[in-house]
């Protein structure tokens, strides 16, 4: 896993340009409209998304108080394929290290390619931010289908780790044992320099996208390479 680089540029000014490319449809005839109608309340949606993200408290935003209408506009703007979205993957899978290089392995798993986007906060609470490009993370289809709308749970947990945001520690977690016939079993163990808070958001991280069975089921050595036990 590697903690990657966010979009560094003017997150409304990527929305816009999204919302530009639109173009009204026979089933959406006055589309263009109704989105100039609520841009005023995206910049400021957007300010609290870029505002949070600073400090890292995105489970602080409330979901916005649009109509049907509306949600359903947001959401429209989004898709994979379109150009402005590939371009955004194509810009946060540059290695973080290594610009020269594209990474295009899902780093919420370290074992699939980055073929689709994931939604920090999920589309059908937040199509506010269907588009906003700090809540867009190239990851693969499988975490992103074994990933919850949750962003928290009833207590207000993290439930998973934000690799744009969450400094990974130094010290070793993720170990492999093997037992007869070489067959690894991957585990975590907490550091006593690793608190209680943070190996949790880990531990939830690693069990809800099921990895440590998915990593005995691919290449182990590769997953000890990639993961360096531990030390990102």
């Amino acid at each position: 896993m590697l903690k990657i680089n966010s979009y560094n540029e003017s997150s409304f000014s990527f929305y816009k340009d999204v919302v530009s490319s639109k173009r009204n449809t026979v089933n959406k005839p006055r589309l263009k409209g109704e989105l100039e109608t609520i841009s005023n309340d995206q910049s400021s949606y957007f300010d609290v998304y870029d505002d949070a993200f600073s400090s890292n408290s995105l489970s602080s935003i409330a979901a916005g108080s649009y109509n049907d209408n509306d949600k359903a506009n947001l959401n429209g703007l989004y898709s994979y394929r379109s150009k402005k979205i590939q371009e955004l993957k194509n810009l946060l899978t540059r290695h973080p290290l290594h610009t020269e290089n594209i990474l295009n392995t899902c780093q919420n798993c370290t074992i699939n390619e980055a073929d689709t986007m994931d939604h920090v906060l999920a589309q059908t609470e937040f199509p506010e931010f269907a588009v906003h490009p700090k809540n867009l993370f190239p990851c693969c289809g499988f975490c992103n289908k074994k990933k919850s709308d949750k962003y928290v749970d009833e207590e207000g947990n993290l439930l998973f780790l934000n690799l744009f945001l969450d400094d990974l520690p130094q010290s070793q977690y993720l170990h492999v044992n093997f037992g007869d016939n070489w067959l690894p079993r991957f585990y975590l163990d907490q550091p006593t320099d690793v608190s209680d808070k943070v190996f949790n958001l880990i531990k939830s991280h690693y069990e809800r996208l099921d990895l440590l069975t998915r990593f005995s089921d691919s290449d182990p050595c590769r997953q000890i390479r990639t993961h360096k036990l531990g030390r990102f």
